[in-house]
């Protein structure tokens, strides 16, 4: 809930995983259209469990459990005798493999409805949704630029400061350790 929250998720995830869920809509209807002699056969994509989360939670189906190392979303398409496309969705945590049905759909959705009932998640354009202004390329630029500056000042100082307590520690001229107190008196 963290990551996530309950203030705007649909829009949160919208913009977090439906970007990749945008491609992998993309990709399965593509492969519809290919050659079957060329047709791809699988398609990895490795990601953080943030993505895994934020993939889950664009498909409304994110239990709220943080994903485990080496877990892994699953999506399987399926043609028929009569070459209907369907797309089924699997979830392995660090245990099991669970059948994961999109909601509105059977576990064996038809690649249509799948794409209708994911549309909603898919964001058409991000940049334009999270109303960012077209010259941010520019403005990143001159953060980074200062941000670098000012690590080279943070790293310059702490090198002179490392550099005079090196100096203190080696200077000849300096008594080291224990020295005989000489009173009043004695020679």
């Amino acid at each position: 809930m963290s990551t996530f929250g309950i203030y705007k998720q649909t829009e949160k995830s919208r913009l977090q995983g439906g970007l990749l869920l945008g491609e992998i809509v993309k990709n399965l209807t593509s492969i519809t259209t290919q050659n079957p002699k060329q047709r791809l056969k699988l398609m990895m994509l490795s990601a953080h469990d943030t993505t895994v989360a934020a993939l889950q939670a664009s498909l409304n189906v994110f239990n709220g459990i943080q994903p485990p190392y080496a877990s892994c979303h699953i999506f399987e398409l399926h043609k028929d005798d009569q070459g209907a496309y369907t797309v089924s969705m699997f979830y392995r945590n660090n245990t099991e493999l669970y059948p994961l049905p999109l909601p509105g759909c059977a576990l064996d959705c038809p690649l249509e409805d799948f794409r209708t009932l994911t549309k909603p998640s898919i964001s058409e354009d991000r940049d334009q949704e999270c109303q960012l202004p077209i010259t941010a390329n520019g403005e990143v630029i001159i953060g980074l630029a200062v941000s670098g500056c000012l690590l080279l000042v943070i790293v310059a100082v702490l090198l002179a400061v490392l550099l005079a307590v090196v100096c203190r520690q080696t200077d000849p001229t300096r008594a080291r350790g224990y020295h005989q107190v000489i009173n009043e008196g004695e020679s």
